[in-house]
């Protein structure tokens, strides 16, 4: 009998039985995250914002802690910046208990410059009327269905998002098309 080995397997099915006597506290652990997780994007996001992100990936989408910089003068949410952000998307309230969404992105081909488009609950007390703030692919000030099909095609990575044109002569130059990807 080869006594180190002897031990050493002891050891490991020791800890083989250890792990598994875990296993239902962290899968309890681990579900009680997602409850808190669904009940903080049900609690703060209207349906139509959801429904835009799809509850599948919101729910997955980590939280970013508020800080007061990122609110500028006018109390948009407006001064977030890419580095502020460890993931493509992520979600958080600010302090006015209005609820936002930050999408990284960057334009390929122009620059490779990489932005941040902050959408928010506009007013406290209203959570039906949302805007922007940020320089990326979001132009309208309001939430339109061009920038719902961006989201999309983001979210599908799909790289050809549509930008209005501010120097366009007729109908058919109103709009480009830029390739675009989270980052």
């Amino acid at each position: 009998m080869n006594m180190p080995i002897d031990i050493y397997n002891l050891i490991c099915e020791f800890l083989d039985i250890y792990t598994l006597s875990k296993l239902p506290y962290l899968i309890h652990k681990f579900r009680i995250k997602v409850l808190e997780k669904r009940n903080y994007v049900i609690d703060n996001f209207p349906e139509e914002i959801i429904s835009m992100f799809s509850f599948e990936k919101m729910i997955n989408f980590p939280i970013l802690k508020f800080q007061d910089r990122f609110i500028g003068f006018t109390d948009y949410i407006d001064r977030i910046k890419a580095e502020d952000l460890s993931e493509p998307i992520m979600i958080g309230i600010d302090c006015y208990k209005r609820a936002f969404i930050c999408i990284r992105t960057m334009k390929l081909k122009k620059n490779n410059n990489i932005t941040v488009d902050t959408i928010f609950q506009r007013y406290t007390n209203d959570k039906s009327y949302w805007t922007h703030g940020g320089y990326g692919f979001i132009k309208n000030s309001s939430i339109d269905s061009i920038t719902k099909n961006n989201i999309k095609n983001l979210l599908n990575n799909n790289k050809n998002l549509i930008y209005p044109s501010f120097t366009y002569e007729d109908e058919d130059s109103k709009f480009y098309i830029q390739e675009t990807i989270l980052v």
